[in-house]
């Protein structure tokens, strides 16, 4: 039987290794979701959240083992890794809480012709089936609560592949998942290569698909999927959240010591590995000294060490390739006149995953070779980010929107108005002001332009995981 091998980062060494599910597993894995999902969507939603609340607290139950697995996984440090679970928690019961309201049956409102006619309009909202989510590695736990949850609650039933690198995760959530009393059929996790993966995607009995991960990866899933539907006349839909160079700008009226010290966690937290981190630092040149001086004061702060030691701000990334690159990008802005900011040095046994947390500032290259380094332009999705003055708001919200990406933007201003005038013109799908890198269940989540399509959380993140039924009932 094929095997895969994870390897932690922060040792890379073997951790575990995990047997790989062949065709014929994978097949009988789509056979029985399919099977199940009608009895699945007969279920009252009142019981279908019984069983999806008493799942999230199985979760939680072995929340110290888990947070152990997460640093063995993605190197995270053990003192950052329980948050993800709490958000985990809280993203899922506040789905819980407002499903009833975001699924309910839609009246529309009657034109002047039906009411002569005494027409009755009605819009249902029905489960689409068996949903196959495909979740990154990077936050394995919030990645998935923003389609599972509320692809089960609306009465669909879920076949997980989870990134390699955390196939543990998807076996942990589908043994909690039996343990709340859910049917074994409905909720799935699925260990496969990338063939048996395509496999899955080309079954026509798969209605929509959920992708977190990179454009790359993204674009292919698209066309498999296109692809397929010429072989059984079948149109499964998609959902996708992929990259980000998300940019944070600091106003001229900004509280500079909160800002520094919001950007840097934005930039460092999980090392950087977030599709929503802090990839580029804009700050108005009035306060460029004042921040810097500080921002080199909170670098020092996070010190990079051993995931385990409870000391430890800053971990690993995931692989040397993904290292090896990130160093790339660094080496070339310095090339360009960058200057990297003192920062902690990384231990002496430090293995090639190891990147220091790295703050490139510039005083003499012109803006437009700045703007267009690798840096500035490419995911780094490490614990990188230049930092570059800008005359005004203008000038930020140009260079904010210089990107094939379209996640998220921080403005950080004591004027609220000011930031929602700019955020008018950002071309993301959340703005932010005086904060970052944070998920709110309450809003909808999902990118523009090359970092996505649809959204997740929020009463919006139904809409994707359903489909519509519309009534038009003459009386006789």
């Amino acid at each position: 039987m094929a095997e895969y091998t994870i390897v932690s980062p922060h040792s890379l060494k073997p951790y575990r290794t995990v047997p790989l599910q062949t065709r014929e597993q994978t097949l009988a894995c789509l056979s029985s979701a399919h099977a199940a999902r009608k009895s699945w969507a007969e279920k009252s939603l009142a019981e279908r959240t019984r069983l999806v609340r008493s799942f999230l607290d199985h979760v939680l139950a072995d929340r110290v083992e888990a947070g152990k697995e997460l640093t063995h996984l993605i190197g995270r440090p053990i003192s950052h890794v329980q948050g993800e679970l709490d958000g985990f928690y809280h993203r899922g019961t506040y789905m819980c809480d407002i499903a009833q309201e975001a699924l309910q049956d839609v009246m529309p409102v009657q034109s002047e012709k039906s009411k002569a006619r005494s027409v009755q309009h009605k819009i249902v909202k029905e489960p689409i089936g068996v949903i196959l989510v495909i979740a990154a590695w990077n936050y394995p736990y919030l990645v998935v609560v923003n389609s599972i949850v509320p692809a089960l609650l609306a009465g669909n039933v879920v076949l997980l592949k989870h990134a390699p690198q955390t196939f543990p995760v998807g076996e942990r959530l589908a043994k909690a998942w039996i343990q709340a009393g859910g049917p074994a059929d409905v909720f799935q996790s699925l260990t496969v290569d990338h063939t048996i993966a395509r496999l899955a995607l080309e079954d026509s009995r798969v209605g929509h698909v959920v992708f977190t991960g990179s454009v790359r990866g993204g674009k292919e899933i698209r066309k498999i999927l296109a692809e397929a539907s010429f072989k059984h006349n079948h149109f499964p839909t998609l959902a996708l959240e992929l990259g980000g160079k998300d940019a944070a700008y600091v106003c001229d009226d900004a509280d500079i010591p909160s800002a520094v010290e919001g950007v840097v966690e934005g930039v460092l937290w999980n090392a950087g590995q977030s599709c929503c981190a802090v990839e580029r630092v804009l700050v108005h040149e009035s306060v460029y000294p004042q921040f810097v001086a500080l921002l080199k004061k909170e670098i020092s702060k996070w010190t990079p060490g051993d995931p385990f030691d409870e000391k430890t701000m800053l971990g690993p990334v995931v692989t040397t390739h993904q290292a090896d690159a990130i160093r790339t990008q660094v080496d070339e802005a310095v090339q360009r006149g960058g200057e990297v900011l003192p920062h902690p040095a990384l231990p002496a046994d430090a293995p090639k995953t190891y990147i220091p947390p790295t703050f490139v500032t510039f005083s003499s290259t012109p803006k437009d070779v700045i703007t267009q380094l690798k840096i500035c332009k490419d995911e780094s999705f490490g614990p990188i980010a230049p930092v570059i003055p800008v005359s005004s708001d203008v000038e930020a919200l140009a260079i904010i929107n210089d990107s094939e990406y379209g996640l998220t933007s921080s403005v950080w201003s004591k004027n609220l108005d000011r930031v929602q005038k700019i955020g008018a013109g950002c071309e993301v799908g959340t703005v932010y002001a005086n904060r970052c890198d944070a998920v709110d269940p309450e809003i909808p989540w999902g990118g523009w332009k090359g970092s996505g399509s649809g959204v997740g959380l929020s009463r919006f993140g139904f809409d994707h995981l359903t489909r519509l039924k519309s009534y038009n009932l003459l009386p006789s």
